[in-house]
């Protein structure tokens, strides 16, 4: 597993040495799940998108090319979501190796440069 990557090296000074075990751990989960998702859940305000804003940077820099956030059916908390991830993300979206976007406001026709780069999606859950 590569720890020292564009995206984690950056991110894995915010983290403790539990946290940052639990982010390595989830990674290494993905390889054993293979195509299925890989779901963080845990009560509010206990670290659960900063920790998975670690497992994102760690996946990035391991092969991965795209996340997909599920957020509740509300547009407020897509928004909310959204703007983090830009935030926590900023430097990669200046540097265009990062595209995010609400799954809502996407171009449904992508450029090949658009796809090449890494992406986060937001998607609100409905019924």
């Amino acid at each position: 597993m590569i720890l020292e990557g564009e995206f984690f090296k950056v991110k894995k000074h915010e983290y403790n040495e539990k946290t940052l075990a639990c982010i390595k751990k989830s990674v290494e989960k993905l390889s054993e799940i293979e195509d299925k998702p890989l779901m963080m859940l845990g009560k509010i305000q206990s670290g659960k998108t900063k920790s998975f804003i670690g497992v994102v940077s760690l996946s990035f820099d391991n092969g991965y090319d795209l996340a997909v956030i599920l957020t509740k059916n509300s547009n407020a908390l897509a928004k909310q979501t959204v703007a983090r991830m830009k935030q926590e993300f900023s430097e990669f979206l200046e540097e265009d190796s990062v595209e995010i976007f609400d799954i809502m406001n996407a171009s449904p026709n992508m450029t090949k440069f658009e796809l090449e780069k890494k992406l986060i999606i937001v998607v609100k859950k409905e019924k």
